[in-house]
């Protein structure tokens, strides 16, 4: 791991900045859920961030049909991806939070991938990454995995976390969740 908290203390305390993603042109790849219009409608804040960073923009063809026309937003000219086939490069969690740290205030959903496969320590990692970047305030941790959530609320209490589940038989840990600060 790249930072520890001690480490991640140290660069906040001495303004230090990573150029990490700064200084890349971004390519972004939108590929949305075209049944969700209130999530799928808050793509229009992420287009107006990639066009001030002049970063490609790609769009799944059916989206960007949704967006233009089901929700009637303006697209800025973009790639349109045909058949959903593109390749492209997944930025780490840590361009992804130098990302989030440079362009603008919203808040947004990490969720805590646990549910099929354990990744030793993955919680700490995220919590120690995210505080490295001071986003502790603009981040919201949430995983199907209610150990996952657990352990990152009692890494950090500060921040925002919250479970996901699919149907009603989880429903049981609502209380556990309010008794431990978690939405």
């Amino acid at each position: 791991m790249l930072f520890s908290g001690t480490n991640a203390n140290i660069l906040r305390k001495n303004n230090i900045k990573l150029p990490i993603m700064s200084q890349k042109k971004l390519k972004f790849a939108l590929f949305g859920n075209i049944y969700q219009e209130r999530k799928s409608a808050a793509v229009q804040k992420l287009l107006a961030i990639l066009v001030q960073r002049e970063a490609d923009i790609l769009i799944s063809e059916r989206f960007l049909d949704f967006l233009s026309t089901g929700l009637q937003i303006q697209v800025p000219p973009c790639q349109v991806i045909k058949d959903d086939a593109f390749e492209a490069t997944i930025p780490s969690f840590e361009e992804f939070c130098d990302f989030m740290k440079n362009n603008g205030s919203f808040v947004t959903n990490v969720e805590i991938k646990t549910n099929n496969t354990w990744y030793q320590d993955i919680e700490r990692k995220a919590v120690d990454m995210v505080r490295a970047f001071g986003l502790e305030d603009r981040i919201i941790f949430s995983s199907f995995n209610w150990i996952s959530v657990m352990r990152a609320k009692a890494l950090a209490p500060e921040i925002e976390c919250g479970f996901l589940y699919e149907d009603q038989k989880h429903l049981h840990l609502a209380s556990q969740a309010l008794e431990a600060g978690i939405q």
